[in-house]
Parts: structure tokens; sequence; C-alpha cells
């Protein structure tokens, strides 16, 4: 039922989705969740510092901020051309992913993170055009520079803003530099702050322990890992299927799909920097949501609502009972 209300474009899915989120990230206001008190990123901290001073507002933010990216991320895949018929259902999937765990129902560093990802997606997928190439690439680059400065892991998607313009166009060295200019700006301007106020040693403080936890796979819940595997498996199929279609799509579907498909392959890096396995999904989500909902357009009615209802079901257990 769920997944039918959101097949089509129509304000039905526009009207619903606020709802949708609303119910999944509700459990904040009357269950006590454990904040993360890790040390942050500078631009999530101070977000962090805001709202610590009131109440539930955080969450109220981050109900905002979400429900926000996921209406800019369907306009975002509607531009792109890559899909005939347009849906609600990315913007339905994207909500589902970024709310699949309880500590993400809090405001989390992926979610001011995953607005300037989405900008710089729609910078990458204009690249087919001839003008303003340059500055689509330093924006790309300092919007993910931005991005991971509210979540480090962030700075995996610059392999796919490099993998993106190797895609769409031919090289040039003064448009390869430009990227990482853009991608460095913002550390640049980071790195002179603390260095003017005496805190040099808080510039970087996350190393890059770059190796893969399997120690995570054993202290983690079945249904927890059932449902990492139901999702592998649609990615699996859906970037599959996406890539079988590059044959029928032309020029610039073609490359779109290559972009997204590297979007994926970056996202999963997160799992070598000691990040919990749903965290790549919810990096992905910004392509991953797309791919799911045309994977879901694509079956029988009563096979796409049992398998919503299935990873609903599941995120709804971990909410509720193994939070």
């Amino acid at each position: 039922m769920i997944v039918k209300l959101f097949k089509s474009n129509s304000p039905t899915g526009f009207i619903l989705l606020p709802l949708v989120v609303i119910g999944l990230r509700i459990m904040p206001f009357f269950r006590s969740i454990e904040p993360d008190t890790e040390p942050a990123m500078p631009f999530y901290e101070m977000l962090r510092n805001i709202f610590g001073i009131f109440p539930h507002f955080a969450e109220v933010f981050a109900i905002l901020l979400l429900t926000i990216e996921a209406i800019y991320l369907n306009r975002i895949i509607i531009d792109t051309a890559l899909y005939q018929k347009h849906s609600w259902l990315p913007a339905l999937f994207f909500v589902v992913l970024m709310s699949a765990q309880p500590h993400l129902l809090l405001l989390h560093p992926i979610h001011p993170a995953g607005l300037f990802i989405m900008i710089a997606m729609s910078k990458i997928t204009g690249l087919h055009k001839n003008e303003g190439t340059r500055s689509a690439l330093f924006d790309s680059g300092l919007l993910i520079g931005v991005a991971s400065l509210f979540y480090y892991p962030s700075l995996v998607l610059f392999f796919w803003v490099v993998a993106s313009y190797f895609t769409f166009r031919t090289f040039n060295w003064k448009e390869f530099l430009v990227i990482w200019i853009g991608g460095g700006i913002p550390y640049l301007f980071l790195f002179v702050y603390f260095f003017w106020t005496d805190q040099i040693v808080k510039f970087f403080p996350f190393p890059f322990n770059f190796h893969f936890d399997t120690s995570l796979i054993s202290h983690s819940h079945s249904v927890y890992l059932v449902w990492i595997g139901l999702l592998l498996v649609l990615m699996l199929v859906s970037v599959a299927r996406l890539y079988g279609n590059t044959a029928i799509f032309n020029v610039r579907q073609r490359k779109t799909a290559i972009s997204f498909i590297w979007f994926i392959a970056a996202s999963f890096i997160v799992l070598f920097l000691h990040e919990p396995y749903h965290m790549a999904f919810a990096i992905s989500a910004v392509v991953f949501s797309a791919l799911l909902a045309q994977l879901f357009l694509s079956m029988q009615g009563w096979v796409a609502e049992t398998l919503f209802a299935a990873i609903a079901g599941m995120i709804i257990y971990l909410h509720y009972f193994y939070a």
C-alpha cells in the first residue's frame, strides 16, 4: 500500500512524505536514546553545541532537514533524465535509509553533510554541458570538502568526483586541478583558523584507521544483519540492472549511470574506516534510493509491498525493541 501511494509523481506523495518522516523519527520524543558524545568534526560540533541548549530541537531540525533533502533529491533524480517514469519513491527510500538505525533518529553528522553531497551531485550530473565546467568541478570538490567537515567519511566521495570527471570529460590538467583546489579550500581555511587561535592540535582529530572491522558482525543483532543482507542483495540487483540498461541509454544517460555506480562504490569505502555497516547505505542513499525506486517500479505490486514491509518492519523492530 505504501509503495503504491508513492509510485507516481502526484501531489499525494509530496503530502505523505513529511508524515512518513515524522512516523519514522518520532521515537526520540517518547523514548530516550543515548546521544553520540564522541569528538565531532568542527562544523557538526558547532551544530551540536547550539542544539544542546534546546531539548528536542535537534530532532525537529533533523526532521525538517531530512524532508527538504528528500524533496530536493527527488528533483535531482528527475533532472538527470535517467528514468522515464517519475515517482516519489526515491524520496521515500532516502527517508527510510536515513532513519534506519536508532542513533540516526537523532541529529547525525550525515544529515547536514547529505545536503552538500546532493548539491555536489547536481553539479556532477550537469558536466555533460560544455559551459561552466570548471566552475562545476570546483564547486563539487568544495562541497564534498564542506560535507566532510560535518561527517569526515564523506571524504571518500572525493573519489567519486574524480571518477565522474573522467567519465564525463576528457582529461584536461586545469580542470583536474580545479577539483583538488576546491576540495582543499575548506581545510585551508580550517587550518588557518586553528593556527590563528592556537588550537592546531584540533585541526584533524580523526586518524584514518583503514581496516575492515569484522568484530562488528559478531556483536550485531541477527535482525540487523538480515536487514543489512537484504539491502545488500537489493543493491547488487539494482546496480546490475542499471549497468545492464546502459546499452539502451543515450550518451548523457550512460555517463550518469556510470557516475551513479562510482558513487555506490565510493560509499562502501567507509566500511574500512571502522564505521557501522548501515552507514555505507546512509552515505550511498543519495543514489541507492533512486536505484531502489526503479527496481521497485519494475516489480509486481505485491512483491514490492512485501519487500518494503520487510524492510520497514525490521527497522521498526530495531527502533523499539533493540535500541
